[in-house]
């Protein structure tokens, strides 16, 4: 989410996508990253989609991403698009981050609940 979003504000600040890419490649600290990035920038310069770039990195940027980003393409307004997936991943991981939270006191209990009855078992039960 935080790539999308930075190269949606590059996008914005009036930067062509390939120089948005390429900025984000020296940028940032993962060296997976990087290469990456580099590889979607060069994949532009040789004429290619930002979309069917994608296409190759399907692990990363799953087919909503590359749908979101086609659209982009195709209306004109790909930093808007970029905003939406990067807004939309958010949300994404905060609803995971909520459920955890919220299974995480169940759990315990469940777990408890278990080494009393193995306690109960092993330790009353036999006498």
């Amino acid at each position: 989410a935080e790539v999308i979003h930075q190269l949606a504000t590059l996008l914005k600040a009036g930067l062509t996508l390939s120089e948005g890419l390429a900025l984000l490649a020296e940028q940032h600290p993962s060296k997976q990253w990087q290469a990456l990035l580099q590889s979607l920038a060069h994949d532009l310069e040789q004429g290619i989609a930002f979309s069917n770039a994608l296409l190759p990195w399907s692990e990363v940027f799953p087919p909503l991403y590359q749908a979101m980003i086609r659209t982009g393409e195709l209306t004109g307004k790909l930093d808007e698009c970029c905003f939406e997936l990067a807004r939309q991943q958010k949300a994404q991981r905060q609803l995971t981050d909520k459920v955890k939270s919220a299974l995480r006191y169940p759990i315990i209990i469940l777990a408890m609940a278990i080494m009393v009855v193995v306690a109960m078992l092993h330790f009353v039960l036999p006498e």
